[in-house]
């Protein structure tokens, strides 16, 4: 069958040593069972904030997989008019080319972005095309909880209607699945019915390939010249984002700024752009254990995941967070690393069942179970196992993806009947 994914934030093969995401990894088992593939994505890249191309081009790479790089206008602020303004470029521009082109099978469209699924809803139910609808975050909703208590219903009346606009994606949707449950719940709330059977939440997947032993080896001498892995004893905590106000960073600095006037033998590396990065760097100044070496690739992450003994995910407990499992700590439970998390809910329950991780609630709580993990090496052994152990029976990417490209197949089959 022809496939249509409209996705425009993920990295492409346009971008090199990059990460591969959701729709990445089920756009592989797609073409693995032989369907035709087309991916429609925006020129700027939302990771690196740089424009692939300076205008609208297609491109086909070695799997067969088609491209259509919509042009749209950068941004540089995550939280900003630019960007969705951007994004509307991305959906005007797909509204108008799509019809040009011989009707999909099936169409499947990452939420966000609410304006190119707002613009895929339209397109689909002229052309009789089924929607698959995935959720992955609950826009506008999330930037109701960006704003201060006080001005949240001031907030939530100014986006009223983008709250008509999703819910006018949800109601055209023939299925939608999302990265849990009450995601899914959502997006059914929206569109004002019940839940059919077939609608599935599939959590972040993640795949264990290694990167190849030329880009590792680079790699790990880039964190060497920088001086990790110098020190057996030295215990090196890792994070990997996007430095945003979903973090909270303050309790890390905290805590590293205590126990390095404790003489304790632990590194922080926090990798990553973004607007709250300037913030980091002035409070965390003069410190000697917490490194701000950047935005990171792929091979540099892998190999600094194998230097860290555990890792950060900092989360601020927002309604939007609480019922996720965010991709960043599959990736962690897939090399084996501890987690280290503020964020209630989910990931909480996660770490504390599975015994991967310690849940903590500020600086002085972080600092503590840091220092106890220096001391017990016993633990650390613990909670890897356990992190290897559940990664491999719940988050395997090929089998998360793999069975949802099966209700994928489904939905497209049914709409046939």
């Amino acid at each position: 069958m022809q496939v249509w994914l409209l996705n425009p934030f993920e990295a492409t093969p346009a971008d090199g040593s990059q990460r591969t995401f959701r729709m990445g990894h089920l756009k592989r088992q797609l073409v693995n069972r032989g369907h035709q593939v087309l991916w429609w994505t925006a020129t700027f890249f939302h990771t690196t904030k740089e424009q692939r191309f300076a205008r609208s081009v297609w491109r086909e790479y070695d799997d067969g997989t088609r491209y259509r790089f919509l042009h749209c206008r950068p941004y540089r602020r995550n939280v900003s008019l630019r960007r969705l303004a951007s994004h509307q470029d991305v959906a005007d521009a797909f509204e108008a080319e799509a019809p040009k082109h011989p009707p999909p099978d099936l169409l499947v469209a990452s939420f966000p972005s609410l304006a190119l699924c707002d613009a895929a809803a339209r397109y689909a139910a002229t052309q009789s095309v089924p929607l698959v609808i995935d959720i992955r975050d609950l826009w506008p909703d999330a930037w109701v909880d960006m704003a201060p208590t006080p001005l949240r219903p001031m907030a939530r009346l100014a986006l009223a209607g983008f709250s008509r606009r999703a819910a006018r994606v949800c109601r055209a949707a023939d299925l939608i699945l999302g990265i849990n449950e009450e995601f899914v719940d959502w997006g059914v709330g929206l569109a004002g019915r019940d839940r059919r059977p077939e609608e599935r939440s599939f959590p972040f997947g993640y795949d264990p390939a290694p990167p190849p032993d030329s880009e590792l080896r680079s790699a790990r001498a880039y964190w060497h010249d920088m001086g990790l892995g110098t020190r057996p004893d030295e215990l090196i905590i890792c994070f990997f984002g996007f430095f945003s106000r979903h973090f909270r960073f303050t309790p890390v600095i905290d805590a590293a700024r205590a126990l390095e006037a404790q003489g304790a033998p632990v590194r922080f590396v926090l990798c990553g752009e973004g607007d709250a990065l300037s913030g980091v760097r002035e409070a965390s100044g003069g410190l000697s254990n917490l490194l701000l070496p950047g935005w990171a690739d792929r091979a540099q992450i892998w190999s600094l995941m194998e230097l860290s003994r555990a890792a950060l995910a900092p989360y601020r407990s927002s309604s939007t967070f609480l019922a996720s499992l965010p991709n960043k700590s599959i990736e962690y439970l897939a090399a084996g690393l501890p987690i280290l998390t503020s964020l209630d809910g989910a990931l909480r329950r996660l770490v504390e069942e599975h015994d991967c991780g310690v849940y903590y609630t500020d600086a002085s709580s972080l600092q503590s179970c840091i220092g106890r993990l220096t001391q017990d090496t016993a633990a650390i052994e613990r909670m890897s196992s356990h992190a290897v152990d559940l990664f491999g029976r719940q988050f395997l990417a090929s089998n998360v993806y793999g069975t949802m490209a099966d209700v994928l197949e489904s939905a497209a089959h049914g709409q046939e009947s």
